[in-house]
């Protein structure tokens, strides 16, 4: 009898990211459906990316109509000069779950913190949208290993 040798079969071999999105983070980011847009400067795309919570001031304008504790997409624009508005159509870089409305938002947009109270008549925080409360979409390459039959 001649017994016959199989080679085993060459598998896709998945590399876990060094850096795993969160659950929450995801969830932020492809569970929940945007109601509007908050369009930000990139001074507060900066803040932002470095762990700071959204201030009104580096809001440039909102779209959309949209409550408390509802998510919006980010978009950041560049910033006319001593204006406050914007050009071009702006790169869409995240998701935030805000601590406004986007009526409150308009009005507060552009404005510090400090004045929150005075315009809307409360202030439920200083932040239109905590950081944990904000996921920006990761531009990487891909990243794609086969093993080898060595391996």
């Amino acid at each position: 009898m001649k017994v016959k040798t199989i080679k085993a079969p060459l598998h896709t071999r998945f590399i876990p990211s060094p850096s795993p999105i969160r659950d929450r983070h995801f969830w932020l980011l492809h569970g929940l459906a945007p109601h509007g847009t908050i369009y930000i400067d990139a001074g507060a795309h900066r803040a932002i990316a470095a762990k700071a919570g959204l201030l009104p001031v580096g809001i440039v304008s909102v779209d959309g109509s949209f409550a408390q504790q509802e998510a919006v997409r980010l978009v950041v624009v560049e910033r006319k000069e001593g204006a406050a508005s914007y050009e071009g159509q702006g790169v869409e870089v995240g998701r935030a779950l805000v601590n406004y409305s986007a009526a409150e938002i308009a009005r507060i947009s552009g404005r510090r913190s400090g004045e929150i109270l005075g315009l809307l008549g409360y202030a439920d925080s200083e932040y239109v949208a905590l950081r944990e409360n904000i996921s920006f979409f990761e531009r990487r390459e891909s990243r794609s290993v086969s093993p080898s039959l060595d391996a």
